[in-house]
Formats: C-alpha cells, sequence, structure tokens
C-alpha cells in the first residue's frame, strides 16, 4: 500500500507539471508575448546545421575532466560555465552553448555570464539562452546574431507530440536535459554524453570538473534527491522521444549513473593515463 501511494504521488507530480504549463503558456501568452515571437528567428537554424554530424553533449560532471576534448570529431554542445575548464583546450570550440538558468543573468552570475559570451561568440559558438532573459542589461552591446532564446514552460516532454525550437519547449529540470533536446530539435541523430555523471547528490561537497568557488554543496540532500528524480524522469522522456524520432543518444560518461540511455565508453576521446 506504502508503495502505491508514492507511486500515485509521483504520477500526480509529474501531471501537476503538465497543468502548471498550461497555465504558464496561458500567463506568458496575454502578459509577456514575446516569450512566444523572440523564438521565432530560430527556425533557421535548421537551415545551417549538417545534422549529419555527430555531437557531444558535454556536461560539468567531474570525469569531463579526463576527456581530451581536443580529440572530439564533430559538432559539440556545451553548457553553463564550461569556460572554467574548456581554458584547458585552447583549440576546442564549442559549436552550441545553452545557458537556460536565468540566474546567470543576476548580479552575482554576471561575470560568468559575460565571460562565457566574450569566450566563445567571437570564435562562432551559438549561444542559447532563456528567454526570460531577453532583457538582461548584460546582453546590451552584443552582437545577438549568434545569441537565440528558448522558451521552456510546456509541462513535461512526452514522446507523442511534435515540438519545434521556435516554438515553447517542455521544462527540463537540468540543463543537460535542455541541451540534449535542443540538439534533437535541430535536426541531429547521433548524439554522446560526456560528463554527465549524475552524483553530485553522492558527496557533501560541490562536484564538477573545475574548482567551485565555495565547497559546500548549497542544497539539503532531501531536496536534491527530489529535483534528481524529476530530472532522471526528463532523461527517460527524451529517450523516448529520441526512438520515436529515430535519434540515437549513448551515454559515454564512465560511471555515470543515467540508465536512460545506451552505455557505451568512447575509450578513443578520454586521456590516456
Amino acid at each position: 500500500m506504502i508503495g502505491f501511494n508514492q507511486e500515485s504521488l509521483y504520477k500526480f507530480n509529474m501531471k501537476a507539471f503538465d497543468i502548471g504549463g498550461i497555465f504558464k503558456s496561458i500567463y506568458y501568452y496575454l502578459f509577456k508575448h514575446s516569450l512566444f515571437t523572440i523564438v521565432n528567428k530560430n527556425a533557421k537554424l535548421n537551415t545551417i546545421v549538417d545534422p549529419s554530424k555527430k555531437v557531444y553533449v558535454c556536461a560539468l560532471g567531474p570525469s569531463l575532466k579526463q576527456v581530451d576534448l581536443s580529440k572530439i570529431d564533430g559538432d559539440s554542445i556545451v553548457v553553463n560555465r564550461f569556460f572554467k575548464i574548456g581554458k584547458d583546450f585552447p583549440s576546442f570550440v564549442p559549436t552550441y552553448y545553452v545557458m537556460v538558468d536565468t540566474g546567470f543573468s543576476s548580479d552575482e552570475n554576471k561575470r560568468d555570464f559575460k565571460e562565457a559570451l566574450d569566450t566563445y561568440l567571437p570564435q562562432g559558438t551559438i549561444f542559447f539562452l532563456n528567454s526570460l532573459m531577453e532583457d538582461s542589461v548584460i546582453l546590451k552591446g552584443y552582437d545577438l546574431t549568434n545569441i537565440y532564446f528558448v522558451s521552456c514552460f510546456r509541462g513535461s516532454v512526452h514522446a507523442d507530440k511534435k515540438y519545434s525550437l521556435d516554438k515553447p519547449l517542455p521544462v527540463f529540470q537540468n540543463v543537460v536535459g535542455a541541451a540534449i533536446f535542443i540538439i534533437m530539435l535541430l535536426g541531429y541523430k547521433d548524439i554522446s554524453l560526456l560528463g554527465c555523471d549524475f552524483n553530485s547528490f553522492a558527496s557533501r561537497k560541490r562536484i564538477h570538473c573545475y574548482q567551485d568557488k565555495s565547497e559546500d554543496r548549497p542544497f539539503s540532500l532531501s531536496w536534491e534527491l527530489f529535483v534528481y528524480s524529476r530530472a532522471a524522469k526528463d532523461h527517460e522522456d527524451i529517450q523516448q522521444y529520441a526512438t520515436v524520432n529515430n535519434v540515437k543518444i549513448v551515454n559515454s560518461t564512465k560511471d555515470s549513473l543515467i540508465d536512460a540511455y545506451q552505455y557505451e565508453i568512447e575509450e578513443k576521446i578520454y586521456k590516456q593515463l
């Protein structure tokens, strides 16, 4: 009976995300309609990418330190504070850079936001930002040609639905899910995950592939596990969507705890110790 109640509660929680997405869509349509129009620009992206290439999603788990990014043969998409480890690979220029956490436009994080833009925009990297950041003063003075926005408030991912980058997208619990989904909608069919350790809850300290400012984990274990359960479900839903749309996603992250994707290590791009 306890198991049944827990399962029912979890399903109710997932349903609430979809209901919340409906209310958010209505609210934004009426009071912040620009979130629907600013993404119109994204339609042209499908004409400038080569979806026949393999693409690597580079997250920021500790295992990314073991990867030799210069050996990546294909396109790539990086996230958040990637620039901190990117300094070790000056010849590696990511094809795409995703920063969908609106917190990056805050005073506390604007330095990191600007450093990511300043490092890779001049090198031709295409940025995807949360459309709620469209009015950020930080973007004033930047050439927006290679900056695109995504509107993520449409509930959970459903394999039987059609999505497009120039329309509102589902909510993603973490940036990796958003990056994978963006890549699929660009038309890529062969995706490999790196640095997706998915295990920060197992440590009392922050764990990234770079040195964190604060070593203390910012969340309680109970809250982080709840968030992880949502993120894990995101990955399962993304994999179902990938299957329906003939996309192959391989998790090539050593010792990753994500079990939604085929696990297959690409040894040739790892550093030989």
